[in-house]
């Protein structure tokens, strides 16, 4: 049987053919130019060509080994292994895997570069058979293509597809322009009042081409002129999220300030010309009204009037806490006798907390309250306070009662139990004795006694009739 084994070599239109008929060598040119004629009277030990693109057969038994030739294109991405500053330029380190030197050792790399877009390429000055080299004199925040090949004594490689690289990209808020006066900008509002810890709209985010991560950070206000550090806004932001809250402590009020300014950064840790990659936005945060009428007051306290306590009563309260709502400017205040449904207004305006309700029914109590206003609303009623107009004190012992004295007895000496009386209003009382000068009273526990000088004689007087009387200091008696 005939066996033929062809292996194609092409260069410069210069076809080699080998064919074996019975262990015959042919050769066999096709249509050479000049240069090809030239290169075909070469050694037969010259370098293979290129091989890219070239499937190797495997060489008939007893044939000679293929020679060396030119190294493969480079494999794999070229890669960033870092990237810095130097002064006004930024530098990237690029890096490669080494490809098959086809069995001549690679003796140099060519290295190229051009920003991505470019149509033109940049030679990158570099001799050494490393596999890695560092571009300087680059753009920050730039994207770049690279590409290498590898030499050998055979010849030059093919270029390896390119590879991109890029220096540090700074972060960038998402909202608003940087190309304004002023820089980006954002608004947030919040409520007064909003408590401590409470998100302020939502988070001012950045985003970051290169994946890194962020870190944000709110800026401290300049200081004063004269030296001393200015007042920080109520506000704090999440170093990890960027989410702008209510500062600890803060308090919100629309009435003292409508609105702050905050200057938020975000970074992302890299370094670009000697300054970390960053980028700023100006937060102004609006604070917006609510209405806040007055708290609800307490119960109001309720006492006999000291001019007019029978039918008088003087009522007081306390004004509810205010802090950061506007001013109270005026009350409110009712009463009823109690028991009865129906509140009746007292007439009363002003900012004062105490006024006098005349008019009333002796002995009675009655229930009052009060709520207060401001320029935003009006507060809910307090709960009711009660009081009573004088209630007078009552013996115990009713209209009239009887005492038993020996005669003889001597002067000081008791005359039976005391004649006591009760008071509602608990009043410090006082009693008095009339219709005989023969007895006494105390004054203040109504105990009656044979007066001093007094003779008692059955046979001369065997009873006598005295009032006692007993008073509670307000007016009001009893007999």
């Amino acid at each position: 049987m005939r066996f033929c084994y062809r292996v194609v070599r092409r260069s410069k239109n210069l076809a080699v053919f080998y064919s074996s008929v019975a262990s015959a060598l042919a050769i066999a040119v096709a249509a050479p130019t000049a240069e090809a004629q030239l290169q075909s009277e070469q050694p037969t030990d010259q370098p293979a060509p290129p091989s890219q693109g070239v499937v190797e057969q495997p060489e008939p038994q007893g044939s000679q080994h293929q020679s060396p030739d030119k190294p493969a294109p480079p494999t794999g991405s070229l890669r960033t292994t870092s990237h810095t500053a130097t002064g006004a330029a930024f530098e990237l380190r690029l890096s490669w895997t080494a490809p098959n030197d086809n069995g001549a050792v690679i003796n140099d790399y060519d290295v190229q570069y051009r920003k991505q877009g470019a149509s033109g390429w940049m030679s990158h000055t570099f001799n050494s058979t490393d596999t890695l080299t560092t571009i300087t004199g680059l753009s920050s925040a730039t994207t770049y293509e690279a590409r290498v090949r590898a030499s050998n004594v055979e010849g030059t490689g093919a270029w390896s597809d390119p590879g991109t690289i890029s220096g540090n990209r700074r972060p960038a808020f998402t909202e608003g322009s940087p190309n304004v006066p002023g820089g980006r900008t954002a608004t947030r509002e919040v409520a007064e009042n909003t408590a401590a810890g409470q998100a302020v709209g939502t988070p001012v985010k950045a985003t970051d081409a290169d994946g890194d991560a962020l870190t944000y950070s709110l800026t401290d206000p300049p200081g004063n002129d004269d030296g001393t550090p200015s007042q920080r806004p109520p506000f704090t932001v999440d170093s990890g999220t960027g989410q702008i809250r209510v500062a600890s402590g803060a308090t919100l009020d629309y009435e003292t300030s409508t609105t702050y300014s905050l200057r938020i950064y975000v970074a992302d840790g890299k370094t670009d010309r000697g300054v970390t990659g960053e980028d700023a936005i100006t937060v102004t945060i609006n604070v917006t009204d609510v209405d806040e009428r007055p708290g609800k007051p307490d119960a109001p306290s309720l006492a006999r009037s000291t001019t007019n306590p029978q039918t008088a009563l003087n009522v007081s309260w306390t004004a509810p806490t205010n802090t950061g709502r506007p001013v109270i400017d005026d009350y409110d205040v009712q009463y009823r006798k109690q028991g009865v449904e129906v509140w009746i207004t007292h007439s009363f305006h002003g900012t004062d907390t105490l006024t006098t309700i005349t008019g009333l029914l002796p002995a009675t109590t009655y229930e009052a309250r009060v709520r207060a206003s401001n320029a935003e609303g009006t507060s809910e009623w307090s709960d009711v306070g009660t009081g009573s107009t004088n209630r007078p004190p009552v013996f115990t012992d009713g209209e009239s009662t009887t005492r038993e004295i020996a005669e003889n007895t001597a002067a000081g000496q008791a005359v039976g139990t005391p004649v006591s009386a009760t008071d509602a209003d608990d009043d410090a009382l006082t009693y008095s004795l009339s219709g005989s000068s023969a007895f006494t009273i105390d004054s203040g526990s109504g105990q009656i006694k044979v007066a001093s000088g007094a003779t008692l004689d059955y046979e001369a007087t065997s009873s006598y009739s005295v009032e006692a009387t007993v008073s509670d200091g307000y007016g009001g008696t009893d007999s």
